[in-house]
């Protein structure tokens, strides 16, 4: 692969065998290949992106005027005003009319009588029941060689761990 130098900083072209393979951002393909650098993240996070056109001077004489004028309601907001008696609207304000009363039921309606409610009731009682635990699955057998190995891995281990400790105490 070969890399070729392109005008814009920002892209990277890789080519492989004469063959345009990616063009990417230069920062993707570090992110992918090499951890990004501390100050090129302070740097990204610095410049803000801006806007096509001519930027906007937010001290201005102009924006105050027209930061006053929507303040006091002289005049609106820009961009296509709502019909509050449109079919959509009135629609909307009855969804939500509902959704606050609990009326909107959506999906299939649950059937208390059926197998899976009467089994989902049936474990939740025994989960109440111990303490809000639910064991299921087989139940293991403390008599078990695999359970009676990892218990003596364990006392080992914690047979170490105090030896260590009272190692380092011996040692102050």
């Amino acid at each position: 692969m070969k890399d070729i130098p392109t005008k814009n900083p920002n892209v990277q072209i890789v080519m492989n065998k004469g063959q345009i393979k990616a063009a990417a951002p230069k920062a993707a393909i570090e992110q992918q290949n090499v951890a990004v650098e501390s100050n090129v993240e302070q740097a990204a996070a610095e410049t803000p992106k801006r806007k096509p056109g001519r930027p906007v001077e937010l001290t201005s004489k102009r924006q105050a005027e027209l930061k006053a004028k929507l303040e006091s309601g002289e005049q609106k907001k820009p961009g296509r005003p709502v019909d509050p008696n449109s079919a959509r609207q009135q629609r909307l304000a009855e969804m939500e009319l509902k959704r606050e009363n609990g009326e909107i039921k959506r999906g299939r309606p649950v059937d208390p009588t059926s197998e899976r409610q009467k089994r989902l009731a049936e474990m939740e009682a025994r989960r109440q029941d111990n303490g809000g635990v639910l064991r299921r699955g087989r139940p293991v057998d403390p008599n078990s060689v695999r359970q009676l190995t990892i218990r003596a891995a364990a006392e080992r281990e914690l047979q170490r761990l105090l030896a260590a400790e009272s190692e380092a105490k011996a040692k102050k």
